[in-house]
């Protein structure tokens, strides 16, 4: 107990020691601050072609949801240059497979994956030319712009 306490006064001199003349500054404007980290997704295409950074695939995608209902944002993979993607899931939609049933591997990450609830396609009347989306973290939302040849969605 004796050396608990002299620790705890050996503490509280070099606290003392340490004070400084000016406050530390806590007004920290925060959305500006998390904006540098806003994930941004740009893509275009050409004659119908779409580019290498247009995001057909789930790893690809614009991520948002609260940690039971989630949305995954990314082009069509069979037109991606005519619609967009909109796959909706829910944490509490799981596979159903049993330990041992016919085509499981034994392991509980792979035999009981949760499955996609649904999906919303957003198709356009003209090819996309340009696109982006953006990821705003501050508001944990989504938005996005689409020029396509019959003009611009926001």
């Amino acid at each position: 107990m004796a050396a608990f306490l002299r620790c705890v006064s050996i503490s509280a001199l070099c606290l003392a020691a340490v004070r400084t003349e000016t406050p530390v500054k806590l007004d920290i404007d925060w959305e500006s601050f998390l904006s540098r980290a806003d994930l941004v997704w740009g893509w275009s295409s050409q004659a119908g072609q779409a580019s290498s950074t247009t995001p057909k695939l789930w790893y690809h995608s614009s991520f948002v949801g609260n940690g039971a209902l989630g949305m995954m944002i990314r082009c069509n993979p069979s037109n991606p240059t005519k619609s967009l993607y909109f796959s909706v899931s829910s944490s509490a939609v799981w596979d159903d497979r049993q330990p041992g049933a016919k085509y499981t591997r034994n392991n509980f990450v792979l035999d009981r994956p949760r499955l996609p609830s649904g999906h919303f396609l957003l198709t356009f009347s003209g090819d996309t030319r340009k696109a982006s989306m953006r990821l705003h973290l501050w508001d944990a939302e989504v938005t996005g712009t689409v020029n396509t040849t019959q003009g611009t969605n926001p």
